[in-house]
């Protein structure tokens, strides 16, 4: 330094032997740090796949602060999807209790039934938080299931989280239309009539809430709830065109099993998402209130693609 601070020249300071000789053990041993540091992230990565989708800055900086759950509350948004806070007992100030999606000023809430202890490695309690989460998700699943049957289109939106209210309109759409397309014939057109009144009733139902005050939050779930069932009802639409033509025999033909249909099963316990003749079980990820664009026939066809 003070070599360089005499000289002002880079060239001219550059040009000895001494420095000559300690760059190249200076940068060797800067790649056996930066190899352990990359071994070092690489085994928390292991344990917390998520972190695979952090940089390495944004990785050290959480794990630096990982002793301190409060400092990482932040840094949820960058872990999962929906989850921009957590709620802390207030008796026990490491104890997490519930899971938040901020939209502004308005928030939509999990309780965590299995609450998480912020002790120890923040990879391990993450773990646990994201387990706790799925088991949570999976509880509101069973609930909304069970529920969207006997409540209102109304009362349902509003109680549920954003995702589960979805998920039940698709379960009741995936349900009245499956059941119909089990008749005979004859009966599978008149029932199809009936429903067809229910459905553009939900849609109905769902366009007048449109037009009520509410928060960002909750137009953002409405906005969705009808963006789905627009387009449930052009494939209904569709489905009963191709039944008065006799196209469609029952519910295993391809022009049925070819959309996207959730159920949830009672003998498993699970959500489950069918699209042709492939089973996927729900992964309880908290998604929170998203927007959501129009569904088009190239989206369908995306998804069977994927499937």
């Amino acid at each position: 330094m003070e070599r360089a601070h005499e000289q002002k020249n880079v060239i001219a300071c550059c040009s000895n032997d001494i420095l000559k000789n300690s760059l190249p053990e200076l940068q060797q041993g800067l790649e056996v740090c930066q190899k352990k540091l990359e071994n070092y992230l690489e085994t928390n990565r292991n344990i917390f796949p998520t972190f695979y989708f952090c940089s390495n800055d944004d990785l050290l900086q959480i794990l630096s602060v990982g002793s301190d759950p409060h400092a990482v509350q932040d840094d949820f948004e960058k872990l999962f999807d929906a989850i921009n806070r957590v709620t802390f007992d207030e008796q026990n100030r490491k104890l997490m209790i519930e899971i938040i999606q901020i939209m502004g000023p308005n928030q939509e809430k999990i309780q965590l039934v299995d609450q998480v202890m912020a002790e120890g490695n923040i990879e391990d309690w993450l773990v646990k938080l994201e387990k706790s989460m799925q088991a949570s998700v999976r509880v509101k699943c069973k609930q909304g299931a069970q529920d969207c049957y006997s409540m209102t289109t109304r009362d349902y939106s509003f109680a549920y989280p954003s995702q589960i209210a979805l998920l039940g309109i698709q379960i009741l759409w995936t349900m009245n239309v499956g059941e119909c397309l089990e008749r005979s014939n004859k009966e599978k057109i008149t029932e199809l009539e009936k429903k067809k009144k229910y459905l553009h009733q939900i849609l109905s139902d769902l366009t007048k809430m449109c037009l009520e005050e509410m928060n960002k939050q909750l137009r953002t779930r409405v906005e969705t709830l009808v963006t789905i069932h627009v387009r449930q009802l052009e494939i209904f639409t569709e489905i009963r065109k191709e039944c008065i033509q006799y196209k469609i025999k029952d519910a295993n033909d391809f022009s049925w099993t070819k959309n996207t249909r959730c159920v949830w099963r009672q003998d498993d316990q699970h959500m489950a998402i069918n699209v042709t003749d492939v089973e996927f079980t729900y992964s309880y990820e908290f998604l929170g209130a998203k927007e959501r664009l129009c569904i088009t026939p190239l989206t369908d066809r995306c998804y069977i693609t994927l499937s």
